[in-house]
C-alpha cells in the first residue's frame, strides 16, 4: 500500500518537472539570440575604444620623438651657423687600407667617419670638428627615448658622425659596412634633403637592419644652405612594445600595423597563420577605410577595426573572430540551462526522497524503540571484538538488561586497564632501546671520524717530514763540507771569505725554510692574529705598484674606483708579492709581469701574470702543496722552498677569498686571487683607512 501511495504521488510531479524544463529552455534560446547581438556590438565599441588609445600612445610617443629631433635639428643649424668649432676637441682620424676615414675613441661617446671616395679636405675637417658639439642633445635623447638605437648627422658628401659610436672595423668585417657606401643617395637622407625647412621624413628600414624605422630631417645654416641630415634610427620592436604585447580577451584575436605603402611592418604573433590571406585587395581596403566590417578568411568569420596613426600615416587593425564573441554568450546559456535543469532535478529528487523519508521514519521510530536495548549490546561486543576497550553501555530502563550492561561496563573497564598498562610499558622499552641505538651510533662516527684524522695527520707528518729532510739536507751537507774544508786548511786563505759566503747562503735558506714553517703552521692553525682595516682598494695597489716600481718588466693595471676590503695590510701585501716572486723565479729574465685588478659586485679579482715556463698539467693540483716543487723548479738553480704558495693560500683563505691558477707549458702561468668586498651595514664617513697615512 505504501508502494502504490508513493507511485501516485511521483508521477504528477515528473509531468510537471519535464514541462519546466521544455519552457524555460525555449524561453532561453531567444533570450540568447537577442543578448549575441546586443554583445557582439558592445564588444565592438569596447574594442573600437581601446584601439583608439592604442593609436593615440604611438602617435604621443612618435610627436615626442619628433619634437626633440625638431631640438636636435634646431641645435645642429645653430652649430653650422656658427664660424668656430670647439676648442677642446681634437679630430683623431685613422685612415684604413681601403680608403675610408673613421675615428676609433673609448668611452661613452660619438665618432665620426667618412666614405672612401671622399677626400679629407679642410672644410669636411671643419663640419666634422663642429659636429661634436652635437653629441650633448645626441646622448640625451638617446638616454630619454629606449626605442631610439641610434641618432647621427650625416654631412652633404657621406661623412658622418653617430651616438653611440660605431666600430666600423668591425661592422666591415661583418659585412654591415661597405668602404664605398654613399650615404647621400639612401631614402632616409634624399628624402629629407628634398624636403622642406623644420619638416620631417619617416622611411622604410635601410637594406642592413630590416626591424627598424627612420626619422630624418634636413639642417640648413643661417644662408639657408643645406649641411646635411639629422637622422633617428627607432627599433619598432620597442617602439611598439605596448602594441607588440596587447593581450586579447579573445583567445585568436591579434593586431597587425599598415604602413602607408600598404605593408605590414608590425604584427602580433598570433597574426603568422593568417598572413598568406592579407592579400593586396584586403590591405587597400583595410587602408581605406574607418569603418569595421565583417569577412571571412582562413574559413573563419572575423571582425576588423582599423585606427589611422596620424603622424606617420599608418593604420592599427585590430583581427577578431566573431565566434569567439558570441561564443561566451553561448557558453553562459549553456551553463544557466544546465543549472536551472540541475537545481529543478536536484529540488524535485529532494522533495521525493522527503515524502519517502517521512513514511519510512514513522516506521523506525517504532522499530528503534524496542530494538535499541539489543542494538547496544551488540555494538558493545564488536567493539570489544575490534579491540576498542574504551566502550560503555548506557544504563538501560528495562529491568532485564541493567545488570547484563553493569558486568559488561567493568569486564571492558579490566581489560581496558591491562592494555594501557602493557602499551606504556612497550614504550618505555623502545625509547631506552632506541636512546642507546643512537648512542652507540654516535660514539662509533666518533672513532671513525678519530681515526680518519690520525691517519691523515701521520701521512701529513711524514709528507712534511721528508720534505724537510730533502731540503735541509744539501744545504746542511754542503756547508758541512765546507767547514771541514776550512777547518783542515785546504782551501787557501784568500778563498775563506769566498767560502763563508757561500756558508752564509746556505745559512740563510735554512733559516728562511724554518721561518715559513713556523709561518705556515701559525696561519693554518689560527694562531696567527689578523690586524683587519679598512682600506680604499685603489690606495692599497697604488701602493703595491710603488713597492714593484723599482722592476720595469712588472705591470700593475688596477680599474678605478674600485670598492673597499677589509684586510690585514701586511700579510695580503706579502701574498700578493709572494706571487710575483714566483713569477720572476720561474720566467727567464727580462720577461713582463702584468698584475690586473677588477672588481663586480661581490669582489676584487687580482690576476697576476706572467711568461715564463708554466707549469704541467699533473702538477697544477699540487701546486699550493706545502714543500711542492715542479721537477723543473725542483732540479734548477733557482732558490725556493716550496712554501710561498703555500702561505699564500692560507691567507687568502683566511681573508674569506679564493685562488686559482692556469698555466701552459712555454707559455706562462697566471694566478687569479679574488677577494670578497667589503659591505658596510650602515655607512660612516672616515671608515675607510687613508693609505697616506698607514705604516706597512
Amino acid at each position: 500500500m505504501l508502494g502504490t501511495f508513493l507511485i501516485l504521488s511521483i508521477c504528477p510531479l515528473i509531468f510537471i518537472f519535464f514541462f519546466a524544463i521544455y519552457s524555460s529552455e525555449k524561453a532561453l534560446s531567444i533570450s540568447g539570440n537577442r543578448i549575441n547581438n546586443i554583445l557582439l556590438d558592445y564588444v565592438i565599441f569596447l574594442h573600437r575604444e581601446n584601439l583608439t588609445k592604442q593609436t593615440e600612445i604611438i602617435n604621443e610617443k612618435i610627436s615626442s620623438i619628433k619634437k626633440q629631433v625638431h631640438v636636435v635639428q634646431a641645435e645642429a643649424e645653430d652649430v653650422f651657423s656658427n664660424p668656430i668649432p670647439p676648442n677642446d676637441y681634437q679630430l683623431t682620424l685613422q685612415k684604413e687600407k681601403e680608403g675610408y676615414y673613421w675615428e676609433d675613441i673609448k668611452g661613452d661617446v660619438s665618432n665620426v667617419g667618412m666614405s672612401s671616395p671622399l677626400e679629407l679636405t679642410k672644410d669636411i675637417k671643419n663640419k666634422l670638428l663642429k659636429s661634436k658639439l652635437l653629441e650633448k642633445e645626441f646622448i640625451q635623447i638617446y638616454h630619454q627615448e629606449k626605442s631610439i638605437s641610434r641618432i647621427y648627422y650625416i654631412g652633404t658628401q657621406s661623412y658622418w658622425r653617430i651616438y653611440p659610436k660605431e666600430n666600423v672595423k668591425e661592422s666591415r668585417e661583418k659585412g654591415r659596412y661597405k668602404p664605398y657606401y654613399d650615404f647621400t643617395t639612401w631614402a632616409f637622407y634624399s628624402l629629407a634633403a628634398s624636403s622642406k625647412r623644420n619638416h620631417e621624413v619617416w622611411t622604410k628600414p635601410s637594406n642592413e637592419v630590416d626591424n627598424m624605422f627612420t626619422l630624418s630631417m634636413p639642417i640648413f645654416d643661417n644662408k639657408s644652405d643645406f649641411t646635411g641630415v639629422i637622422g633617428v634610427d627607432i627599433s619598432v620592436t620597442q617602439f611598439l612594445d605596448k602594441f607588440l604585447n596587447f593581450r586579447f580577451k579573445e583567445p585568436s584575436a591579434y593586431a597587425v600595423l599598415i604602413s602607408s605603402d600598404h605593408e605590414i611592418i608590425a604584427r602580433q604573433e598570433k597574426a603568422q597563420k593568417d598572413l598568406r590571406y592579407f592579400t593586396t585587395s584586403l590591405i587597400q581596403k583595410l587602408y581605406d577605410g574607418d569603418q569595421p566590417f565583417l569577412m571571412k578568411i582562413n574559413h573563419n568569420e572575423k571582425i576588423f577595426l582599423v585606427s589611422n596613426v596620424k603622424e606617420t600615416n599608418g593604420k592599427i587593425v585590430y583581427v577578431i573572430p566573431k565566434k569567439e564573441i558570441i561564443s561566451s554568450v553561448k557558453t553562459s546559456i549553456e551553463n544557466q540551462l544546465g543549472t536551472y535543469i540541475r537545481t529543478f532535478t536536484i529540488q524535485f529528487i529532494c522533495l521525493l526522497i522527503t515524502i519517502i523519508f517521512i513514511l519510512v521514519a514513522i516506521t523506525l521510530m517504532i522499530w528503534k524503540h524496542y530494538s535499541k536495548p539489543f542494538n547496544e549490546v551488540l555494538q558493545g561486543i564488536s567493539s570489544i571484538s575490534s579491540e576498542k576497550f574504551q566502550v560503555r553501555i548506557k544504563d538501560q530502563r528495562l529491568e532485564e538488561f541493567q545488570l547484563f550492561t553493569h558486568s559488561f561496563n567493568l569486564m571492558a573497564k579490566k581489560i581496558d586497564d591491562l592494555i594501557t598498562n602493557y602499551k606504556l610499558l612497550n614504550l618505555y622499552l623502545e625509547e631506552k632501546v632506541s636512546d642507546r641505538t643512537t648512542k652507540l651510533y654516535i660514539a662509533n662516527e666518533t672513532l671513525k671520524q678519530t681515526n680518519d684524522k690520525l691517519i691523515t695527520m701521520e701521512k701529513t707528518r711524514r709528507e712534511m717530514f721528508a720534505n724537510i729532510a730533502h731540503d735541509l739536507k744539501t744545504p746542511i751537507t754542503v756547508v758541512l763540507g765546507y767547514i771541514e774544508a776550512i777547518n783542515d786548511k785546504m782551501i787557501n786563505s784568500e778563498q775563506v771569505d769566498e767560502y763563508l759566503h757561500r756558508i752564509h747562503k746556505h745559512l740563510h735558506s735554512i733559516n728562511n725554510l724554518v721561518k715559513g714553517l713556523y709561518e705556515l703552521n701559525h696561519v693554518e692553525m689560527s694562531e696567527q692574529v689578523f690586524h683587519y682595516q679598512i682600506v680604499h682598494a685603489n690606495d692599497f695597489f697604488m701602493h703595491i705598484e710603488d713597492l714593484l716600481k723599482h722592476d720595469p718588466n712588472i705591470h700593475v693595471f688596477a680599474e678605478e674606483k674600485l670598492p673597499s676590503l677589509k684586510i690585514d695590510l701586511k700579510y695580503l701585501e706579502r701574498a700578493i708579492l709572494n706571487l710575483v716572486e714566483n713569477s720572476i723565479k720561474y720566467s727567464n729574465s727580462n720577461t713582463p709581469i702584468v698584475i690586473n685588478v677588477s672588481s663586480n659586485r661581490t669582489h676584487i679579482a687580482v690576476s697576476v701574470r706572467d711568461y715564463g715556463w708554466g707549469i704541467p698539467q699533473k702538477d697544477l693540483p699540487h701546486i699550493f702543496e706545502r714543500f711542492y716543487r715542479v721537477d723543473r723548479a725542483r732540479n734548477s738553480f733557482k732558490a725556493g722552498n716550496g712554501l710561498g704558495l703555500s702561505i699564500v693560500n692560507e691567507i687568502v683563505h683566511a681573508h674569506g677569498g679564493s685562488i686559482k691558477l692556469k698555466s701552459e707549458l712555454e707559455k706562462g702561468t697566471v694566478f687569479i686571487m679574488k677577494l670578497p668586498i667589503y659591505e658596510p651595514i650602515t655607512k660612516i664617513e672616515n671608515t675607510e683607512v687613508n693609505m697616506q697615512k698607514l705604516h706597512i
